[in-house]
């Protein structure tokens, strides 16, 4: 089950990634910031996620597919989600190399609204 996560706690140096509540779309985390350079990665262990509790009743954000291109990139296609909340993505995975790594965004669930 997700747990709350302060936001002083989350670094402002993350990637911030938008959808809305009813999409489905296929994102990307780029890795290369959290890897040497000129490695690529060789398989994702997980992708997790925690909520910062901005919202009193949240839905589960639904991570389907995680997958690497071969490349510095983890793609996964993100479900549901509560309109106002925002979620810490940690991706683990690991790299040509054998280096255990992680990267992490924040993917904002935000639904737009034209008045």
């Amino acid at each position: 089950m997700a747990t709350n996560v302060n936001l002083r706690d989350a670094t402002t140096k993350l990637k911030l990634l938008k959808k809305a509540p009813g999409e489905e779309p296929l994102l990307d985390i780029n890795c290369a910031p959290f890897m040497p350079s000129g490695d690529t990665i060789s398989s994702v262990t997980s992708v997790t996620f925690v909520v910062f509790g901005l919202v009193t009743e949240v839905l589960p954000l639904l991570i389907v597919s995680p997958v690497t291109n071969g490349t510095d990139k983890i793609q996964a296609t993100y479900k549901q989600g509560t309109d106002g909340e925002k979620y810490l993505i940690t991706a683990k995975f690991v790299t040509d190399r054998g280096d255990k790594l992680e990267a992490q965004v924040v993917l904002e669930v935000t639904e737009v609204t034209i008045s």
